[in-house]
């Protein structure tokens, strides 16, 4: 209860992220996921002195002000959420100091840009967090959407011409060797079908830092016998409809104590049905469930995939998330893709950075830390721009770029 013969310290708490535009208001209580959101002018001005950077987190208000609308409404919310607290002048006369969180990357590329002097040096290969490389694309399936999956979702794919590709054998070696000692969390060995790849048995031999951290990818058609399986390989299924049940029985029998995950790529609510169904049947543990777009099933993605407000403040989001999409795409960030040709992307739906023949892997992560096809893709153009939620969203993802549209979102209530 205020007194309003007193004089108080309103402070933001150090762990609120804020969004403050011409007309609304946001304060999102990073560690529990609270947040208030308002558009009264009057608390749009109290928030905006609030975070004056001379005023570190902290004014002093009049009791008697505070305990009128539309104050009153809002520093009872502001105090129950915990996004920050009222304390008496009387007892702390200095001004309380709350010590706020700034995006303050070191090693942001804008900086570097701008500083002829920084020398980018070697460290810059810790950035290259996963590599999928496309053995060949001989494969003797037709899936119907081949050429559209691997675009939206890491997925398998074949030549659209009858002549199939290869990647050199002294080209793999090459790339192998480049990241036996990196930061590579992840390598993704994906073809056509990979087991069609006449070096596929040596890459064993090649890899033997990298153990635990090779994803052999292909269609679960292509798992023909176990005498492809090498130990210590993960293996990820890819299964596309319509779906074979006969081979699909016989290789989720078979394949029951082997390091397996399925993906399924579903188009409409009936394949995620026939999935869920499959995956219950076969008592499948490990799994995905991936949409894919085909141009026809747009009403399946805004009623299924699209964001809305409540998918955004489902589970807190600590602030290094935060910051984090402020200047990185999330989902692209530190990978690269090599194709059999041996051209290499951020992403494959961008434009090439180069050759694996004839570029290293540094040459090429230094390309895109200046170029940006990928690796920094933001919300920060319109409509994600002029949204108070910009941030909390999740980074822009090949859903995006396959479907030609800067937000899969529903949310339209919350732009200036």
């Amino acid at each position: 209860m205020l007194n309003e013969n007193k004089e108080y310290w309103l402070c933001i708490s150090e762990k609120v992220y804020y969004r403050i535009m011409d007309t609304q208001a946001l304060l999102y209580n990073t560690e529990t996921g609270e947040y208030v959101r308002t558009d009264n002018p009057e608390i749009i001005k109290l928030l905006q002195l609030l975070y004056k950077k001379d005023d570190l987190g902290t004014i002093r208000c009049n009791a008697k002000t505070l305990a009128n609308s539309p104050y009153k409404e809002f520093i009872n919310e502001f105090c129950a959420k915990q996004l920050g607290e009222l304390i008496e002048l009387s007892q702390t006369p200095e001004r309380p100091v709350r010590l706020m969180p700034i995006l303050n990357l070191q090693h942001d590329i804008d900086r570097v840009n701008n500083d002829p002097e920084y020398n980018i040096g070697e460290n810059i290969l810790k950035n290259l967090l996963q590599l999928d490389i496309y053995l060949n694309t001989k494969c003797k399936r037709s899936c119907a959407l081949c050429n559209t999956y691997y675009r939206q979702c890491l997925c398998c794919m074949k030549s659209a011409e009858k002549q199939t590709q290869e990647l050199d054998f002294t080209i793999l070696k090459k790339l192998l060797y480049q990241i036996q000692y990196s930061a590579v969390g992840k390598l993704n060995l994906l073809g056509g079908n990979v087991f069609e790849y006449p070096y596929f048995r040596e890459i064993d031999s090649l890899i033997k830092d990298l153990k635990g951290r090779i994803h052999i990818w292909n269609h679960l058609d292509n798992f023909l016998s176990e005498d492809f399986l090498i130990p210590n390989f993960n293996y990820d299924a890819i299964v596309t409809f319509p779906i074979d049940k006969v081979i699909f029985n016989k290789r989720a029998r078979a394949w029951k104590d082997v390091n397996f995950r399925y993906h399924f790529f579903i188009s409409d609510i009936n394949e995620y049905k026939e999935s869920d169904r499959l995956i219950q049947e076969f008592e499948i543990d490990n799994y995905f469930i991936h949409p894919v777009f085909t141009g026809e099933n747009l009403n399946f993605f805004e009623e299924n995939v699209y964001t809305d407000t409540e998918d955004i403040f489902t589970n807190p989001l600590p602030f290094h998330r935060i910051f984090a999409r402020q200047k990185l795409n999330t989902n692209f960030f530190g990978q690269l893709t090599v194709f059999p040709d041996g051209a290499i992307y951020a992403n494959v739906n961008s434009p090439s950075l180069g050759n694996a023949g004839t570029d290293t892997l540094l040459d090429i992560i230094k390309k895109e830390m200046v170029e940006n096809t990928a690796w920094r893709h933001i919300r920060n153009e319109t409509p994600c721009s002029d949204c108070l939620y910009q941030y909390l969203c999740s980074s822009p993802s090949n859903y995006e770029i396959v479907i030609k549209r800067a937000n899969l979102c529903h949310i339209t209530e919350n732009r200036n």
